[in-house]
Parts: C-alpha cells; sequence; structure tokens
C-alpha cells in the first residue's frame, strides 16, 4: 500500500497592526504588521498538523522585518491565523476514518443478520462461499475455496452441490459469484453433494467453513 506524508511551509498575516515601532531602514516610526511562518506536515493531503510555527514583525512601509516572539503580539491576535484545514485537519481526517469504520461495523452487522435469517430459512438456489475442501472429500489441498448450492430441501436439511473447481483464495470464489461463473452448465458436480441441518450449516458458519451466502 502506498502511504503519501508529506509536508509544507506557508506565511500568512497574524496581525495587519501591532502597533508603532522604529524602522531602522526607514529611519523614522512605522506601523507594522505581524506574519506567521507555519510548518505543517500532512498524510494523505487530509490528517493535517503544525509542527512549528515563527512569528516576525515587518515594517508596512519598506517591508523590513525582525523575529519576535508570540507573547509580544498576543494581544493582538484575535484568532488563530493557522488555516482550519492545516491546523486541524488531523481531526478531520480522523473524522472521517471513525465514519467509515462505523459504516463497516453496521454493514457487517447487517450482513451478519442477513446471513443468519438464510442459514435459519433455506432456500433452493441459495449460493454459499466455503472453504470446500472441508466439505468435499474430492480435494488433496486442505484449504480449498468455493461454492455450493441449495438443490433440494427435505426434512428440514437442505442438499448442495459442490463446485468442480475450487481456489486458494476466497476472493477468486466471491468473484465466481459477483461474475456469474457459476451458472455456467457443469460448473457444480451434481455426483458431488452434501446434507446439513440448519444448526450443522449455522455451525459451519460459526466455524467459518462457511462465510458468506448469496440469494440470487
Amino acid at each position: 500500500m502506498l502511504y503519501v506524508w508529506g509536508s509544507g511551509t506557508k506565511t500568512v498575516v497574524a496581525a495587519q497592526d501591532i502597533g508603532v515601532q522604529r524602522c531602522e531602514i526607514c529611519h523614522n516610526d512605522q506601523t507594522y504588521r505581524a506574519m506567521l511562518t507555519y510548518r505543517y506536515r500532512h498524510f494523505w493531503y487530509l490528517i493535517r498538523f503544525v509542527t512549528s510555527r515563527k512569528y516576525a514583525a515587518y515594517c508596512n512601509r519598506c517591508n523590513n522585518g525582525h523575529v519576535i516572539e508570540r507573547a509580544a503580539i498576543a494581544d493582538k491576535l484575535t484568532s488563530d491565523p493557522v488555516p482550519f484545514m492545516d491546523r486541524r485537519g488531523w481531526m478531520v481526517g480522523l473524522g472521517a476514518i471513525a465514519a467509515l469504520v462505523g459504516l463497516v461495523v453496521v454493514v457487517g452487522i447487517q450482513h451478519d443478520g442477513e446471513v443468519a435469517k438464510m442459514l435459519a430459512e433455506p432456500k433452493i438456489g441459495d449460493i454459499y462461499e466455503a472453504e470446500i475442501s472441508q466439505i468435499s472429500s474430492g480435494f488433496t489441498n486442505p484449504h480449498v475455496y468455493g461454492l455450493l448450492r441449495i438443490v433440494g430441501i427435505a426434512d428440514g436439511k437442505a442438499t448442495f452441490e459442490i463446485a468442480h473447481n475450487g481456489y486458494d483464495k476466497k476472493r477468486s470464489a466471491s468473484k465466481d459469484y459477483s461474475e456469474a461463473a457459476y451458472k455456467v452448465a457443469g460448473y457444480f458436480d451434481a455426483d458431488d453433494t452434501a446434507t446439513y441441518s440448519t444448526d450443522e450449516l449455522k455451525a459451519l458458519y460459526d466455524k467459518r467453513l462457511i462465510y458468506d451466502i448469496d440469494r440470487p
């Protein structure tokens, strides 16, 4: 995964008028303004935070300047001159991450509820994504993932036919469902079947041997 860290430096007006000072260039008393130069870091451009601040006083006539401490102009600063996103961007970024995590949790809870209902009330045609090597004896590799399809329901039990071929990754089996590859004739082995009660199906799901159910 690519992580984008970066940094930047900006200068902004901190206060337009901080009073009159003697300017060594103008050789006269002049009004001065305060400028702030700050450095910030960012992650993915959104999560930002300020790492340093330096204040300076500048003559409004000739622009001659010198470094000053913030305390010297504290009474002139009506607000923080650093823009909100540079100053508090980390809050926005973390808020967005928290919202995304919350959404994932809500979707997960909803999905688990839908799966629980389908486990309790199976229907012919339901497609199960499972570790089929733990269900069928037709695979020598101990971890093979693929699809099952309910082809019959009788006496409270569901009978499944098992896919001819499986994969070493779950997402490959999920892709077969999303791209409707399972609809191709001969995808399932009609001679390789398994029968389970609803309690047995729930136990397989709890063990994550069955990890998802789709109802076309």
